[in-house]
């Protein structure tokens, strides 16, 4: 059975979007599947993982050009994004994105690509049958190009989301005009798809809401690769330490944490003096070093930067325990992807969450500590707790298969298998 995917982030892309398909992809084949991706020529992007690329080094992978301003950079020789440092002033790229793209391109500015991908489609199909298509978002404008094709071609179809669509996090909506636009993509596309695989029980009940058809919604969170920490060995500390892995942005923001940090300095400076916390990943917001060494915590908080996911699994092995942080609005459904490694690694967890979805998933996991507290005064009362407790006495009642991304491809397979009996 072949099945033709088609998304937008893929390895040598990092950051955990290209990750989900990359490990679908990696393991489908065990599954009597066998990938075909269409994807993009090199981007803009915060950050590139060579790692990745061998998870996918034995698929088929065809890359294309695209209009969108992400590729229209790489062409002019502008391989990485930068951060946002001054927040008194809207660069140019954010004011694009965020303020007048959204008026001019719907779903997002990524549908630009849509005529690269009709044609390497038109161009598989003149010379092999696929079994199905799978999209995979974001970016949401990949399952209108994938519905478009379903239409003229006529193949099974399943979509994957890995966040939400119209009100999600992710999605810029200046205005109420947006959203209704995007609230009416996303109902076409639930209508017409032959499945929908959510990332998340919240994305999940989102989408359920507005169909009635409810056997064609399924959930396949995101996971960890049982392979990636076969390699890490697990280090010796002399201090407890303590790692945050993954992207530093508006949702994992650690000026809170650090905040706590300072008052334990102030208050119980013996407890610091045997604390170290590293920041593994990009730092979107541009100011984690400046907000460190104002704070003074510089002999006390590691910047590592961002590294490739091989490297960064040995970080998390390494750790005593590890960082979480989740800052969420309320109608948010998303679970970061770092959660499902944390656990993985069958390490304690600090979270800072009031994300819903993310500590209902942690109040199953026993080595997991959650304040949905961002009061740098509650945050430091929590962390001395965290750091007197004895971890070791404690075991893990969870069940981790779910999580593991070999199991969660063989339930990707049962949904393909699914809707091609139809």
């Amino acid at each position: 059975m072949k099945v033709l995917i088609l998304t937008y982030y893929f390895p040598p892309l990092g950051l955990g979007g290209a990750q989900r398909v990359a490990k679908f992809v990696k393991y489908l084949p065990q599954f009597g599947w066998r990938p075909t991706v269409v994807t993009v020529k090199p981007i803009a992007y915060w950050a590139t993982d060579l790692s990745l690329l061998q998870d996918v080094r034995d698929a088929r992978v065809f890359r294309t050009e695209s209009y969108d301003p992400q590729r229209l950079l790489a062409r002019m020789g502008k391989t990485s994004i930068q951060t946002q440092t001054d927040n008194s002033r809207m660069s140019i790229g954010t004011f694009l994105n965020e303020k007048l793209l959204p008026f001019l391109l719907m779903p997002d500015s990524k549908i630009l690509w849509q005529p690269f991908v009709q044609k390497a489609v038109k161009d598989l199909l003149a010379g092999e049958k696929f079994d199905a298509l799978m999209t995979s978002s974001p970016p949401h404008s990949v399952h209108m190009i994938g519905r478009r094709i379903v239409k003229k071609y006529k193949l099974p179809w399943l979509t994957d989301f890995r966040d939400g669509w119209a009100g999600s996090h992710i999605v810029h909506e200046p205005t109420r005009w947006q959203y209704k636009q995007n609230y009416r993509l996303q109902k076409s596309v639930i209508a017409d798809a032959d499945a929908v695989v959510s990332a998340s029980p919240g994305i999940d009940l989102a989408f359920k809401s507005v169909s009635f058809e409810p056997k064609k919604f399924y959930i396949i969170t995101n996971g960890f690769d049982p392979q990636d920490f076969d390699s890490a060995a697990q280090g010796d500390n002399t201090l407890f330490t303590l790692c945050y892995s993954g992207t530093i942005n508006k949702f994992a923001d650690p000026m809170p944490f650090l905040d706590a940090l300072v008052k334990m300095q102030q208050q119980t400076p013996q407890t610091l003096a045997r604390l170290r916390v590293q920041f593994v990943g990009f730092d979107a917001l541009g100011c984690l070093a400046k907000e460190v060494k104002k704070r003074g915590l510089a002999k006390v908080v590691d910047i590592i930067g961002h590294q490739d996911h091989s490297e960064s699994v040995k970080y998390l092995v390494n750790a005593n325990a590890l960082l979480l942080i989740a800052k969420a609005r309320e109608t948010d459904t998303f679970i970061p992807g770092k959660t499902f490694e944390y656990i993985g690694a069958h390490k304690p967890v600090f979270a800072i969450s009031n994300s819903r979805y993310t500590n209902a998933l942690l109040s199953d996991y026993a080595l997991a500590y959650v304040t949905d507290s961002f009061d740098p005064d509650k945050i430091f009362l929590r962390l001395k707790e965290f750091l007197h407790t004895k971890w070791n006495s404690i075991s893990i009642n969870l069940n981790l298969d779910r999580f593991n991304r070999v199991k969660q491809t063989e339930q990707l397979t049962e949904v393909l298998n699914t809707i091609c009996r139809k």
